[in-house]
């Protein structure tokens, strides 16, 4: 199920989405802007960073993802994960 939501994210991402590369010393900074919010992700290589950025969106700034984590609190699997409230950890 993630891969497709994932999948299907990412091609709405290209109608709400502006992304600024680059890289420069050691890292690769990538911005995603979505509603004039900022997510940023850091990495030497630049497909990574572009990843990252997307990532911080969807743990940080999706909807869709917060109300999957809400139903998934209510799993037995999430019982098991201790930091379960974290969606990082999730």
């Amino acid at each position: 199920m993630r891969l497709q939501n994932g999948t299907m994210f990412l091609a709405s991402l290209m109608v709400l989405m502006a992304v600024v590369l680059g890289c420069g010393g050691a890292n690769c900074r990538s911005e995603l802007i979505v509603d004039g919010q900022v997510y940023t992700g850091l990495d030497p290589k630049e497909d990574q960073a572009v990843t990252n950025s997307c990532t911080k969106y969807c743990i940080d700034g999706d909807p869709d993802f917060d109300l999957e984590h809400k139903k998934w609190l209510e799993t037995p699997e999430a019982q098991k994960v201790s930091e379960r409230d974290n969606k990082w950890a999730a």
